[in-house]
Order: C-alpha cells, then structure tokens, then sequence
C-alpha cells in the first residue's frame, strides 16, 4: 500500500525488508545486493518508491535464517554442489507471500570460476519424443523446481573457455565474469519469491545481432525475463557487452504490474477487465509466457538455456564456438604441471555442449511454434510448423556437424591424453578404474544416438503430418526429402569411392538399423514406414552400384555387409502369430509347438 495514495510515486507503508547474510563473501555482497535492489525499477513503474529494502544482517545472531519474521539470502558450502534456490511461505487462504528465502551456494563461484569436475554422457543428449517427456516429468516433479545454476555450467564454462582463448586476452575477467552470473542468479531466485514461475520462450526477444550491442543488452538484458534459464552470451565474447543481463526483462515489469498494481476498484472482481488489458501485451516477442510444462519438448523456442530471436542462430554459433575450442584443445590443455585429466575434463565439456547445440537444432525438424494467448490479441495461429527454411538450415547444420565424413575427425594425438581424475573419490576412482577411453565406441555412440533420434518415429510422423497439412506454396520439408538428404551425408564415399574409416562404418551400420526399424520392423503401415522402407530400397540400389569402386578390404567388407542386411531386410517375411525377437512366445506360437 503506498503512504500517500493519491501522489504518482510513493513509499509503501511496508516495504519488503530482505537481509543479507554474513557469509556471503565481500567480493560477492555487493553483485546480491545489487540483484535484489534491480526490483524496485520494476515497481516504481506502478508508483512505489523503494518497495524493497536490504540489509545487512547482525552478526549478534539476533536474527535467524530460518524465523519467518525474515526475509534472508544465505550463503552455504557444500562439497560437490553448486545451486541456487529459493523458497516461499504462502498464506494458503489469500495467497499472500508471508515470507521467502534464497539459498546461494559458494560452488557457484568455484563452478563458475573454472574449476569443473562434472560431465555428462554425450550420447545421452539426443533424445525421441517419450524420453524428452520422461524427463521434463522428472524435472517438474523432482522436488527441485529451479535448477538455473544447477544446469547451466557447463555452458558458462564454454563460455569462460571462449573468451580467454579465441580473443586476445581475455574479453572479461573471472571475478566479473562470476559476479555477472551470480548477480542474475539472485535476480532469478528473487522473482520466484515475488511469485513469478519460470518463463522459457522470453530468451526470443533479441537477435544475435542485437545481442552484441552492449547499450542495448544493458537496458534490457539478454531475454524478456530474468526467470528464463538464460545462457552465457555468445556476442560478448571479444567485450564490451555483458555475458548475462543485469537488469529486468520487458515481461518482468509486466508481471509485476498484474501482480502488484493497485487499481482501487471495489471488489476483486472488478479488476479483471484491468488485468486483461495488461495481459493483451503478451503477445508481443518474447512475452508470451511459456512455463515448464512446455520447456524442451517440439517447440524448439521454449527452451530451457537458449538465446535469440532465432535460437537456431545460437546452437550453430555454440557449435562452431565447441568446434573450434575441440580442435585446438591440446594448445591450451594441459598446462605445464596439470594433469592430463584437465585435457579430459575440457574436451568432455566441449563435446557435450557441441552434441548439445545439434540436439537442440534437431527440434526444429519436425518442430512446432506454439503462441499463446486469446483470439483479438492480435497473435499469430496458435500452432504453425516451424517454418521450412528453418527446418532444412537445421537438416543441413546436422548433417554437416554430425554425419559429414570429417565431423569427428579429431587428431590422433587427442585419443593418448585421457586420464581419470586423480582427485577422484573412492567410489569415482572404482567406476573408472578399468576405464580405456574407447573413443571408437564413444564417438560411435554419439552419431548412433542422433541419428536414431533424427530418423525417430515421432520426428517422422510430425514431419509428414507437416507435409499433409502444408499448402503448396509453403514448400515444407517433405518425408522423402528429410530421407534423401540424410542417406546422402551418411553415405558420402559411395559416391566417391573413398575408404570407409571405421567411425564411418559404424555410423553407416546405425542408419540402416534405423530405417529397419521404422521401415521393416514397425508393426504399422503408416506413410512414415512406407517411406522409410523405400528409402531403404534407394540405399540397397545405391550399395550395389558403388559396390565395384572400393580396394580397400574392410570397405568392400563393410558395403558387402551392409548389402546382406538390407536384402535380408527387404525380403523379410511376415510371420503369422509371431511375436518379435526377445519378446514372450504368444498363444498361438505355444498352440503350434513354438
């Protein structure tokens, strides 16, 4: 409420009152303090002057972090994490926030700062519709609603990697390059205890080119929101503009003026024609909220660590930025006295988030743009396919950074410099104690991952869904076109008669089970099965013709092969009653003897 109802600009009669923790270390106090002062530009656009207020809480103890009297930041340290939350307390009755907390934890410097020690399995970034699902369930439901910090170092690190060794001289200092992130971390966590949820399409509102104008990333920051999972930005590498925003986004002075603004009506009720006509404004870019339960899913727009107006501008950007990183590693890393395992540590970084961005332009194909809000807000269809120029950019960066013959060709050298972590604990030191690092089937695993995700069945059934509903004049990506282009990067030395490395093998072996399965295998007899197995017949015609053109003994092995399964594979017939491999014999088998 303000003290003086009728003046433009007032202080409240009460306003929110946070403390700092002692803990939190000089360097960093004044970045928290900053982040939760952002707020007030938010409020003071709907009439309150220094609605909130921090503090630096006593060292006398005589204020606790957990009496719900306070409202606190704590700093904490634990061993092998780096987070941050926050946490509310509502009256259930009126939905008045009664107090909240953010929980910082100091892993956050050390994780931010260069000192990564985790790393995920690239293979497992490609995924089809059902896991995609599986895991936004396990996220929502986790326990663990903000995950912000928690997923994005591995990012930052990139970042951090990019701009001390392809400028010269790094374009931003660690100490800053941690502030930044830590001050939009708590702008973050501050906006969940104010009410906000998270908002995952607002990374749309800027363009890459936009995103390196240093004036303009510092009026608005990098996305529409703050409680979007924002990554590093890319255009500051070289300097002069920040890595994260450090100001409040378009949406976020939007939300506070529907959750907060005083409209003095009568009754509740009489608000709603107020609260619709701030609501109408969401139509705008990057405005339109788009929650956790549409994050990472087919609308490769509302995605959780993106940026861009076109994000798939920024997956090629981080890609080119990993591959550039990769095959230069061994320049940098390791440094005279370290381990080699720093050398491991970076390049599994590296891979992770190079699989990371092709993964992510997979969703293009196939994908869909979603808009919300109502009929007379002047928003484009609720559901559109993406469009198809987009979609066969993103065919052709995968094609290129993941099939093409020299997309993993990395030096020789690289696969003699990997090495446990000599810091490792009991239990990490028995898990890699028999480890070799077999990068064949490592890097094999990776294009057998993406290219059963690409030619997956709901990829497919999307794609050709797309192509029914088009208009002529649309051109869409059609099945048949998705299949061709694909067969051709994968199975580029059929046309030249050039040796087939073993990497190539493998991933040539992984197509053909791939269209086995959705052409031959799949019990159905849709248009994406069809075309899968006519694509498999193009592929054998295109074996036997090329077939004469390989001297090398393993090639003209591997092409014999691969002529086997896919004539095996045509000429399959069906089984009445049968019951698929590995599957329990049916009625009918037990009745016949089998």
């Amino acid at each position: 409420k303000k003290k003086n109802p009728e003046a433009d600009l007032s202080e409240p009669v009460k306003p929110i009152v946070w403390w700092l923790d002692s803990a939190i270390p000089n360097r960093h106090k004044p970045k928290v303090r900053e982040a939760l002062l952002t707020w007030n530009s938010a409020f003071e656009k709907i009439g309150y002057k220094e609605a909130i207020v921090v503090k630096d809480m006593p060292d006398d103890g005589s204020i606790d972090h957990a009496d719900v009297r306070f409202n606190t930041v704590r700093w904490v340290a634990s061993p092998n994490s780096a987070y941050a939350v926050s946490q509310t307390r509502v009256n259930p009755m009126s939905g008045e926030l009664i107090n909240a907390s953010i929980t910082v934890d100091a892993g956050i410097a050390r994780t931010f700062g260069g000192e990564f020690e985790v790393s995920i399995d690239p293979t497992a970034i490609f995924k089809t519709d059902e896991q995609r699902l599986e895991d936004a369930l396990k996220m929502r439901f986790s326990g663990v609603d903000c995950q912000a910090a928690l997923m994005g170092w591995q990012q930052a690190a990139l970042g951090m990697m990019a701009s001390e060794r392809l400028t010269e001289g790094a374009s931003i200092e660690r100490s800053e390059f941690i502030g930044q992130f830590i001050r939009w971390v708590t702008m973050h966590e501050f906006g969940h205890c104010l009410g906000l949820r998270h908002h995952f399409s607002s990374s749309g509102q800027l363009d890459m080119e936009q995103l390196g104008d240093g004036d303009l990333v510092a009026e608005k920051g990098t996305a529409a929101s703050v409680m979007d999972y924002v990554p590093f930005n890319p255009q500051a590498i070289g300097g002069g503009v920040d890595f994260w925003g450090q100001s409040l986004g378009e949406y976020d002075y939007l939300a506070i003026e529907y959750g907060y603004k005083e409209f003095n009506r009568l009754q509740a009720d009489h608000e709603i024609p107020d609260l619709a006509k701030i609501a109408s404004r969401t139509v705008k870019k990057g405005l339109g909220w788009q929650g956790d339960e549409y994050a990472d899913m087919i609308d490769p727009h509302v995605t959780r660590f993106d940026l861009s107006a076109k994000p798939l501008d920024y997956w090629g950007r981080i890609m080119d930025l990993s591959r550039t990183l990769l095959f230069s590693l061994d320049e940098h890393s390791p440094k005279e006295g370290q381990s080699y395992y720093t050398f491991t540590r970076e390049f599994n970084i590296l891979m992770n988030q190079y699989a990371n961005g092709a993964s992510r332009a997979m969703q293009y194909i196939g994908g869909v743009k979603r808009t919300p809000g109502h009929l007379g807000d002047g928003q484009t269809p609720a559901i559109s396919p993406i469009e198809s120029k987009e979609q066969r950019e993103a065919l052709a960066l995968i094609n290129k950074q993941i099939f093409s013959e020299d997309a993993l060709a990395f030096p020789k050298r690289y696969y003699k410099m990997f090495t446990p972590n000599p810091k490792a604990d009991l239990m990490e030191s028995v898990m890699h104690g028999l480890e070799d690092y077999p990068m064949l089937d490592s890097l094999a695993g990776l294009q057998g991952s993406a290219i059963r995700s690409l030619l997956s069945s709901g990829t497919l059934r999307r794609v050709a869904n797309h192509e029914f509903e088009a208009e002529d004049s649309e051109k869409p990506l059609r099945l048949r076109e998705l299949l061709s282009s694909v067969k051709s990067s994968v199975w580029s030395e059929l046309r030249s008669g050039k040796n087939v490395s073993p990497l190539r093998r493998q991933l040539q072996r992984d197509h053909i089970s791939a269209l086995i399965t959705r052409g031959v295998q799949s019990g159905s007899r849709t248009e994406v099965n069809v075309q899968a197995w006519g694509s498999l017949k193009e592929l054998l015609a295109s074996l036997k013709a090329a077939k004469g053109r390989f001297s090398d003994p393993n090639s003209k092995l591997h092409i014999d092969d691969s002529i086997m399964r896919t004539e095996r594979a045509l000429n399959a017939i069906e089984t009445i009653g049968g019951s698929g491999a590995g599957a329990p014999p049916s009625l009918l088998d037990m009745l016949l003897g089998g």
